[in-house]
């Protein structure tokens, strides 16, 4: 999987060199036939299903006290979803065009005892993803675009079950890191302006849905409330996030 990744990001960056670079005083071509497009996004969003869902009811009933203020406070958690990526498009037509995302992805759980007192993030999920799907533009060589982008693909993750109960709650067995891989399926929308020398920006939303498949199943009990951790084999999350990307559009 590494291997074919690494093919068809040189196979991409061979092709992107060997393309003509826009005068930077030249007008903005837009979106047309033979645009190869090349861009980082960066994305942040929530996320929710089983993965989240049996995290918030192993937790539920736990308390932390702060030695420093003797307070003790109900453990509540958030889920924040970063993403980083790397894109890259060719338009064969031209509102038609066929794109490849190869995405990083981290979801964090944090505790939200509030502004006043102390707080830990811990990685709960990370993966590795590779996205392929057609990207339909709106318009034809103007310096404004709209863009819908279903995207289908695989990725490989690493999954850490209850990251902040190992941190807070006491005499606590953790459960290791767990591997997973499934499939992913997705859509982006966005909208994009272009500027002069091919330099383009992004802004849009990002609907992420991930299939996983654990490697084993996890077995972890709460020592404070003694509930079991809930889980399969199978586990799945949806996210949704604003995205932004930043590029250059080359002609081919």
């Amino acid at each position: 999987m590494k291997l074919t990744i690494i093919l068809i990001f040189l196979s991409i960056s061979t092709q992107v060199f060997a393309s003509q670079f826009d005068e930077l005083d030249k007008p903005p071509e837009g979106a047309h036939k033979g645009q190869m497009i090349l861009s980082y996004s960066i994305s942040m969003g929530k996320a929710i299903g089983n993965l989240t869902k049996n995290e918030n009811d192993f937790l539920e009933g736990s308390t932390y006290t702060f030695s420093e203020s003797d307070v003790t406070k109900k453990l509540l958690v958030t889920n924040l979803l970063f993403s980083f990526g790397l894109n890259f498009e060719y338009m064969p037509w031209n509102q038609i065009g066929l794109k490849t995302k190869f995405k990083n992805s981290y979801l964090l759980q944090r505790t939200i005892f509030g502004s006043q007192f102390e707080n830990w993030s811990k990685v709960l999920y990370k993966d590795w993803s590779l996205l392929f799907g057609p990207s339909l533009h709106l318009t034809t060589r103007k310096r404004w675009d709209f863009t819908f982008t279903p995207v289908i693909g695989y990725s490989i993750a690493t999954f850490n079950p209850t990251p902040i109960a190992n941190k807070l709650i006491n005499s606590f067995d953790a459960q290791n890191s767990v591997s997973a891989s499934g499939m992913v399926f997705g859509s982006e929308i966005n909208f994009t302006s272009y500027f002069s020398g091919g330099f383009y920006l992004t802004a849009g939303l990002d609907w992420t849905m991930n299939l996983l498949s654990l490697k084993k199943q996890i077995s972890s009990t709460n020592p404070v409330t003694s509930t079991n951790y809930s889980s399969s084999t199978s586990s799945s999350f949806h996210s949704i996030s604003f995205v932004i990307s930043a590029g250059y559009a080359f002609s081919n």
